[in-house]
């Protein structure tokens, strides 16, 4: 738990001091981006997690792999993580900031959950509806689950709408229980 306040505390900082710099949306572009890579190359991340691995070797390779890409700032972010050791939270940094960076611009996150892939049309009307439901850009994260059966799960906001096939039969089944139960 403490280690969480310590990531929200540095994902803080890194965002307040992107505002004050007027770098916002690179700051946001630059912790995808390190994100996506950490993804893509697990090694990476356990390099950052070493005990084993010096914190001047830390900060020799992430210099070779991003200075291309990333903004003066977020590289000096990130020495300064690896120099404070707590080069650990990485992940839990990136999801705070994210976080943080999305209740500010009012986006809200949305793990849409389907049993086929949505076209293009009934994204937009989904994101158009929850909009305008919520006050709030929208920001899909689709999910296919075969064993949906049909139907939509949208979770957000700590809310839940299961419209999902297994969800009514789910339901029927626990109706016919309990009607099985009172009969007896």
């Amino acid at each position: 738990m403490a280690e969480h306040r310590i990531s929200k505390r540095y994902a803080r900082s890194f965002m307040e001091e992107s505002i004050k710099n007027e770098n916002l949306e690179t700051a946001k572009s630059d912790i995808v981006l390190i994100d996506q890579q950490l993804e893509a190359n697990p090694d990476l991340l356990n390099m950052l997690k070493s005990p084993v691995i010096n914190s001047g070797k830390k900060k020799i390779i992430i210099k070779q792999i991003f200075v291309k890409q990333l903004h003066p700032e977020t590289l000096s972010f990130l020495g300064l993580l690896i120099e404070k050791k707590r080069e650990f939270l990485i992940e839990d940094i990136i999801r705070s900031f994210i976080e943080q960076y999305n209740e500010i611009k009012g986006i809200s996150r949305v793990k849409v959950s389907t049993a086929v892939a949505l076209n293009e049309l009934q994204e937009k009307e989904i994101i158009r509806q929850l909009e305008e439901k919520t006050g709030r850009k929208i920001e899909l994260e689709k999910e296919i689950d075969p064993q949906l059966i049909g139907g939509i799960v949208i979770r957000f906001d700590n809310m839940l709408y299961d419209t999902s096939i297994r969800h009514q039969l789910q339901n029927i089944h626990q109706t016919l229980i309990q009607r099985h139960i009172s009969t007896n």
